[in-house]
């Protein structure tokens, strides 16, 4: 009896795996996808983005789109974050009107377009995350900065993301 579940397990497998194949699926981390994805990704010029938190996305952006490589001498594409904005807002309060708990969502538009202004790629992207309201001032902006910071390396993810999709998508 269990060999019988078995194979029609298998067999559910191999039918999967057929329609997967007959929809265009391609999987985007392939060792093929990957090297072309990242040879791309190298061709991005990062433009540069306003205020201090601007800077540490733009440098987050240039530690995962170049890695080793060097900063691109002719880029191919340009990439803008606009309108990268935050928001704190107070989200735990006790009964007596006291905080304990603050959310941070920072928002960024991303704009990437070839050098003839063609724009390619516009998405808009979100993150959220909340750090502990403390007695101690100092505690809280430890607290805080941390905050800030997990939600820009999840914004320079999601950067990463979607320009990996529309490399992988534009080359197959």
């Amino acid at each position: 009896m269990l060999s019988l579940h078995k194979k029609l397990a298998a067999a559910y497998m191999v039918l999967c795996i057929s329609f997967l194949s007959a929809c265009g699926f391609q999987p985007i981390y392939s060792q093929q996808n990957q090297l072309q994805v990242a040879q791309e990704m190298t061709q991005v010029r990062i433009e540069n983005i306003a205020d201090r938190h601007g800077q540490m996305l733009r440098n987050q952006l240039i530690d995962k789109l170049y890695g080793s490589a060097s900063y691109p001498t002719s880029p191919k594409y340009r990439l803008a974050i606009k309108n990268f904005d935050e928001e704190i807002t107070s989200v735990g309060i006790k009964k007596d009107a006291t905080t304990t708990r603050g959310r941070i969502t920072m928002t960024a538009h991303l704009v990437l377009t070839d050098y003839t202004g063609k724009i390619l790629l516009s998405r808009k992207l979100k993150a959220v995350n909340s750090y502990n309201i403390l007695e101690d001032q100092y505690g809280t902006l430890i607290t805080r900065q941390d905050a800030q910071k997990r939600t820009i390396f999840e914004i320079a993810d999601d950067v990463e993301t979607q320009l990996s999709l529309y490399f992988a998508a534009e080359k197959s």
